[in-house]
């Protein structure tokens, strides 16, 4: 099977430096064609969206393993 040839992903682009209460999914916009904002998106335990600024809060969490960032499909093309 091969992925739907236009795929939109949304792009965040008014960043934030807040922590929210609690990440219930995460993963890492990279710069990408119509979307040149490097971010982490975050869905807050309540589904509201989160547009991170990369910090140093957020990499400590990623590296004590306590959320999972994965890069957006968009890595992929």
């Amino acid at each position: 099977e091969s992925l739907p040839a236009n795929i939109i992903l949304p792009c965040c682009r008014d960043l934030t430096s807040r922590i929210p209460p609690k990440i219930a999914k995460c993963y890492e916009q990279k710069s990408r064609r119509g979307c040149k904002t490097h971010a982490f998106v975050i869905t807050d335990h309540k589904k509201h969206m989160w547009c991170i600024k990369p910090s140093k809060w957020l990499n400590d969490m990623k590296e004590k393993k306590h959320v999972k960032c994965p890069p957006d499909i968009s890595v992929l093309s």
